[in-house]
């Protein structure tokens, strides 16, 4: 210990070359590049998985602890450095607890496979957040190939309580299929031509594109809320757009709960149309990409939301978030990884393809149930049921 507080500016000085990287913080802090890179340094063998800035109750001034451990999971090791001249404080190693090593298996064997940078991902967080970057406190290596960005309420580095959390996907490749994605525009236009096609009362409940070449395709799930059924439009964005028009079938599992959802907001007062959210949402967050669309719950109120890609994806990462159109972007925002790929057989829209989405298509065997009817056969069967199956996850 006292060789690293002795001769640690040495070898910062002599034996460690620093890449340019964002600042993480403000000016006068290292980057959390430069943590990382500190602790290479120190622990050649040593993969960095955890990067916090902290303010040390005792002495006022801010550190940096970097957390990484040994390919063989074996050992852990804490580095503490000065966050404004990175100047090594301190440095402890301890055998890893079951609890450790069963959260780390997943991530470091696969590690040296991520090409985005801890500063990189802090400056894609914040950007598509529209977060300062002093806000920045803590980032996290959660899955093979994604990295959580923690942003505190204030700027001062004490407090815990969490402002926001972004998911960062590095550059190692999907876990699933790509997806189609279609722009606020795209989606408001597909909106209107299937509004045009079917006229009133139907009502736009969802909208999932599931085509982008040769041309953005999308799904669109029109309801009947005085009925109770609803319809699906198939939407080919040209000039015109072109429309099919499914015959009526009754909603089920998920559908049935957004449009029960959707009704009880109407009657509480919520007016709120989709095309309107889609403007609010698109003047806080443009561009954004949606692979889906629809009207549900968040946190018990009432919500178009969508799933989309950030238009902030460069240096080789990827980025997700989960929007909520009725209020302006940040404040919107709850998280998301890559791995939200809602791929079609992704029923309930949870980003896994699991026992809920098997039930969902349990609830509707035998009936003539686009939505669900996975292999486009006519009606919901044992090729749906295989589709489940497949891409079980």
């Amino acid at each position: 210990m006292n060789c690293i507080r002795r001769f640690g500016p040495l070898l910062l000085a002599g034996g460690l070359s620093l890449a340019a990287a964002p600042i993480a913080l403000a000016q006068s802090f290292i980057s959390f590049d430069q943590a990382a890179s500190t602790m290479s340094a120190f622990v050649p063998s040593c993969l960095t998985t955890r990067i916090e800035f902290f303010t040390d109750p005792v002495t006022s001034s801010t550190q940096v602890d970097v957390f990484g451990t040994t390919v063989k999971m074996d050992i852990g090791y804490t580095l503490t450095l000065d966050a404004v001249s990175g100047v090594p404080l301190s440095i402890t190693a301890a055998p890893l607890t079951d609890f450790e090593r069963a959260g780390l298996l997943p991530v470091v064997p696969r590690l040296p496979f991520c090409t985005a940078t801890y500063g990189q991902a802090a400056q894609i967080a914040a950007t598509a957040m529209n977060r300062s970057l002093n806000r920045l406190r803590f980032i996290q290596l959660v899955s093979t190939n994604t990295l959580l960005v923690y942003f505190t309420r204030f700027d001062d580095l004490v407090s815990v309580n969490t402002d926001a959390i972004a998911g960062v996907r590095l550059a190692d490749g999907f876990e699933g299929e790509p997806v189609a994605r279609a722009s606020s525009a795209q989606l408001s236009s597909a909106i209107g031509s299937a509004q045009l096609a079917l006229g009133a009362p139907w009502t736009f409940l969802r909208a999932r594109t599931i085509a982008q070449t040769p041309a953005v395709k999308l799904d669109i799930v029109m309801a009947d809320p005085v009925k109770g059924t609803a319809r699906n439009v198939r939407v080919t964005l040209g000039a015109p757009n072109t429309t099919e028009v499914s015959p009526p079938f009754i909603p089920r599992g998920n559908l049935a709960s957004d449009l029960a959802r959707l009704n009880a907001a109407r009657a509480a007062g919520f007016v709120s149309t989709a095309s309107e959210a889609l403007v609010r949402l698109n003047a806080s967050a443009t561009n954004v990409k949606f692979f889906d669309f629809r009207f549900r719950d968040l946190a018990g109120a009432p919500k178009w939301s969508g799933s989309g890609d950030s238009p902030n994806v460069y240096l080789s990462a990827e980025f997700t978030m989960f929007l909520t159109a009725n209020e302006p972007a940040p404040f919107g925002f709850v998280w998301g990884r890559r791995e939200f790929s809602l791929q079609s057989s992704d029923l309930n829209f949870d980003a896994q393809i699991s026992g809920m989405d098997l039930a969902e298509i349990l609830n509707a065997w035998g009936a003539y149930y686009p939505p669900y009817d996975l292999n486009e056969s006519g009606s919901v069967d044992g090729g749906d049921l295989a589709a489940i199956l497949n891409g079980w996850r």
